[in-house]
């Protein structure tokens, strides 16, 4: 099984969510699964680090401020590049399955390749909370 997948965060940059990933992908390293993840770089150059002989990480660069704060220049940054990016993975590999970690943008990014290959997306902090405020807005609801 070859597994695309998708976070902006990846450890240093982010917190809950990039250390999830890292754990993840040293699990699927164990079991020789086969992953591209393409992330983000704390730096301002492209980047690549291996995990076993199974797991790729892609850094992208995205002129990043904060290792804790996103800007929309960086969001958008990064979703730019990882469609560029990931454009170019598919034509050198095929994949089974894309894994893309919250919602905004990594599900978006992966919304756009759904016609090449199926995908799921764990949404994981903000993406629930605010999407369950504006669930709560529209349908007239109060948490307690």
């Amino acid at each position: 099984m070859r597994i695309l997948m998708l976070n902006y965060e990846y450890p240093p940059l982010g917190g809950g969510g990039s250390n999830a990933c890292k754990y993840i992908l040293n699990e699927f390293a164990k079991n020789n699964i086969e992953v591209d993840l393409v992330t983000s770089s704390p730096s301002n150059t492209f980047e690549t680090e291996k995990i076993g002989d199974t797991i790729s990480i892609y850094k992208l660069p995205v002129n990043k401020k904060d290792i804790h704060y996103w800007t929309q220049r960086e969001i958008i940054s990064y979703s730019w590049k990882a469609k560029k990016f990931i454009d170019k993975l598919m034509t050198e590999k095929e994949y089974d399955v894309c894994h893309a970690f919250f919602g905004i943008p990594c599900g978006a990014i992966a919304y756009l390749f759904r016609r090449k290959m199926p995908y799921v997306v764990s949404l994981r902090g903000l993406d629930v909370t605010e999407l369950f405020k504006l669930w709560q807005i529209k349908n007239n609801q109060r948490c307690l």
